[in-house]
């Protein structure tokens, strides 16, 4: 099948419901516990050009954002009449998360899950490592506890960008020790096969994340020291490390001047009907404005998947979505069911954050070995970067006021 008739299948199975309900997809989280089940369906990816390709996720991006502009799932907007939900989290967070909720579905579903049938039992240094979780999986909860730490993650860098980069290196590094996978972006010369892939997992993650969050170097280097200390001390362990310090160099490289570190350009808002405006209560500025420059990790541009204009404020169409928002809107809607509240409510948060604590639950469900634990988290973050950087490009191309 290819790409094309992959997206096919995906519009054809998942234009119905495109939101997942906690209860029938099995999905329920709490403090810290995630369960999933196998009612997702498995769908292949496509590998092209030595990359990974993230195509199925992508393609979808057109048709999915077209649904938000015609006010599907809009239990979470915000609209600014009185009585009408405006929970200070999810204002602050409306600029982007409210697409992640469809697109982050697709990403998992179409790039993650598939992998599921192809589990393997894990290897002989996996069954020897005193490790409780593989190393792919430790290192996604370190960046997931750093991220909720309080001003850890600068308030100019989408956390998606340091997910991608940081999966990308673990799984580039147990690649080139074991190629089973075309790899993503470093393919090192000469790599032993006895190396070893959690040395080299645990190093090119710990390099990554110091690298990206200084403050935390002092833990960062404990957790290593720790990892390194299950690992018997001979040559495979020294061949891991060796490798995990050169994929993380070699990453970081690429990634050094991908657009991310640039001041964010100053946002004025228009003055004519259908431009957008700071959000209310706080009126917060315009967050990410450079993100659509960012340089993407497997689309070819930003706009490569641009979704169609939305509706003129003066049209019909328009004024059906405005009185959907409305209806489904109000903190105490009569028109709004049950389920839908529950979804919105199930999805309040950073989304990027709920599909990885997801991955976590799939991964040691299915059983997966380190190898396809690392190709799983790489296609997840790496959609979810994607996913961001394309969906800023749209919302400041058109700059239209919501809802």
């Amino acid at each position: 099948m290819n790409p094309f008739e992959l997206k096919a299948a995906l519009l054809a199975k998942h234009a119905q419901k495109p939101v997942i309900n906690p209860h029938t997809h099995g999905v329920e989280h709490g403090s810290n516990v995630w369960l999933t089940n196998s009612k997702l369906p498995h769908l292949a990816c496509v590998a092209r050009s030595g990359a990974v390709s993230f195509w199925p996720a992508i393609c979808y991006f057109s048709t999915t954002i077209r649904n938000i502009s015609r006010g599907l799932t809009v239990w979470r907007y915000a609209c600014r009449s009185t009585g009408v939900l405006t929970n200070n989290s999810l204002i602050n967070n409306l600029r982007y998360k409210h697409m992640f909720r469809i697109l982050a579905t697709f990403a998992l579903i179409s790039a993650c899950l598939q992998v599921a049938p192809l589990a393997t039992a894990a290897t002989d240094e996996q069954q020897n490592s005193a490790q409780p979780v593989n190393a792919v999986i430790e290192w996604n909860r370190t960046l997931l506890a750093i991220v909720r730490s309080p001003g850890a993650q600068p308030a100019t860098i989408h956390s998606t960008r340091n997910f991608a980069i940081l999966h990308a290196a673990i799984y580039d590094a147990v690649n080139n020790i074991e190629p089973r996978f075309s790899p993503y972006l470093v393919h090192l010369p000469n790599v032993p096969r006895s190396a070893s892939k959690i040395a080299a997992a645990d190093e090119a993650a710990h390099d990554v994340l110091v690298f990206v969050y200084p403050a935390f170097q002092v833990s960062l280097d404990t957790e290593l020291q720790q990892d390194l200390a299950q690992i018997p001390d001979n040559e495979r362990k020294a061949q891991g490390v060796a490798v995990g310090q050169a994929v993380a160099s070699q990453l970081l490289a690429a990634r050094s001047a991908d657009g991310a570190n640039v001041i964010p350009p100053p946002y004025i808002p228009g003055n004519q009907p259908g431009d957008y405006q700071l959000t209310p209560p706080n009126f917060a500025p315009a967050d990410f404005t450079q993100w659509p420059q960012v340089t993407p990790f497997a689309l070819e541009r930003a706009d490569e998947f641009r979704p169609d204009p939305p509706p003129a404020p003066t049209s019909g169409l328009y004024t059906e979505v405005f009185n959907e928002v409305k209806s489904l809107g109000f903190i105490n809607s009569t028109t709004r069911t049950a389920e839908q509240t529950e979804i919105g409510q199930f999805w309040n948060g950073n989304i990027q954050d709920f599909w990885n604590e997801i991955g976590q639950t799939a991964a040691l469900q299915r059983h997966l070995n380190l190898e396809r634990s690392a190709r799983l988290f790489a296609l997840l973050n790496i959609s979810l970067a994607d996913t961001a950087i394309a969906f800023f490009e749209a919302k400041y191309t058109y700059n239209f006021w919501r809802p």
